[in-house]
C-alpha cells in the first residue's frame, strides 16, 4: 500500500527472532499508509474468508501447506488488487490537481528515496509463488477495495 501512495518506502526488518515493516516517509504520509493498511487488512480477511468457504471444497484432501498457500495467494492478490486501486486514484488525482502537484510529490518521494539509501539495507529472498487462481480471485477483491476514493490522495 505504501508504495501505491508514493511517499512512503517499506523495508521488512528482520532482527531474530523479531521480525516487522518499517514504513520511512514523513510522519503524515506514514500515518495514512498505517490507517489505510490496517483498514485493507480488515478487508482482505473478510474478503478471503468468503472466498474460501465458497472455493474450499476445491482444495479437500490436499495438504495443510497447499490450502495455507492458496489463502496467502488471495490475500497477495487482494494487496496487489488494493495497491492498483490505490495507485489509479492518486494518478487521477494527481491529474485533476495539475503539474504543481505532481512536483510536490515528487520531491518528497525524492527525499524519501534518499533517506532510504543512506540506511543500511539488504535484499531479502524471493518468495514462493502464490496459487494461481487465488490470487486472481484476490487480485479482483482488491480492485474493489474502500481505499478512501480521492481522500487517500487529496490528504497530502
Amino acid at each position: 500500500m505504501a508504495r501505491g501512495l508514493g511517499a512512503v518506502r517499506p523495508l521488512l526488518a528482520e532482527y531474530p527472532p523479531i521480525a516487522g515493516l518499517l514504513l520511512v516517509g514523513h510522519a503524515s504520509d506514514v500515518t495514512q499508509v498505517q490507517t489505510l493498511t490496517a483498514s485493507l487488512q480488515v478487508q482482505a480477511t473478510v474478503a478471503m474468508r468468503a472466498w474460501w468457504l465458497a472455493h474450499r471444497h476445491f482444495y479437500v484432501g490436499q495438504r495443510e501447506g497447499v490450502k495455507r498457500r492458496a489463502r496467502s495467494g488471495f490475500i497477495r492478490g487482494f494487496a496487489v488488487g488494493a495497491m492498483n486501486r490505490i495507485e489509479e486514484s492518486r494518478r487521477v488525482a494527481v491529474e485533476e490537481s495539475g503539474a504543481g502537484t505532481e512536483l510536490v510529490l515528487i520531491s518528497r518521494r525524492s527525499r524519501v528515496d534518499a533517506a532510504v539509501d543512506e540506511m543500511a539495507t539488504t535484499h531479502s529472498r524471493r518468495r514462493r509463488g502464490a496459487d494461481a487462481g487465488s490470487f486472481a480471485h484476490g487480485h479482483r477483491s482488491g480492485l474493489q477495495a474502500q481505499t478512501g476514493g480521492g481522500r487517500a490522495v487529496a490528504a497530502r
